[in-house]
């Protein structure tokens, strides 16, 4: 089985609320905006999340390019806005593919302050 979009987005949601993240809110299927966001409790300061995971799609190695430029791009938008008030990241589902497809992106994403968080088919979450 997969990981889909939404095991990602309950991942997220799940880690965000065990380490304290006040206000965790979800956007389910399409739904306009963030996969995931909450508020740091120390800080008060946003975190919003673009989640992106497997289909049942034959080619997963050619989904998991399309997803992780996707969720890249829009990412990428909210840090040039100089208006943005919140830490941006990025979920994926840790598997071969999409890791395979982040490889060399690491120095990029931290000089871009996007976060990368890799969720496992158990639902565990790591940051990159």
């Amino acid at each position: 089985m997969p990981i889909s979009e939404d095991d990602v987005k309950k991942a997220m949601a799940t880690w965000l609320k065990l380490r304290g993240f006040k206000n965790v809110k979800t956007r389910p299927g399409r739904t306009p905006g963030f996969d995931v966001e909450g508020v740091r409790s120390r800080s008060d300061k946003k975190l919003v999340v673009e989640c992106k995971g497997e289909t049942n799609a034959p080619n997963q190695w050619d989904r998991a390019w399309r997803n992780v430029s996707h969720g890249l791009f829009n990412a990428i938008k909210r840090t040039e806005d100089r208006a943005n008030l919140y830490e941006v990241a990025v979920a994926l589902p840790d598997t071969e593919n999409y890791r395979r497809r982040m490889e060399g992106l690491k120095t990029f994403c931290g000089r871009q302050s996007i976060a990368i968080y890799w969720v496992a088919k158990d639902g565990s979450v790591r940051r990159w």
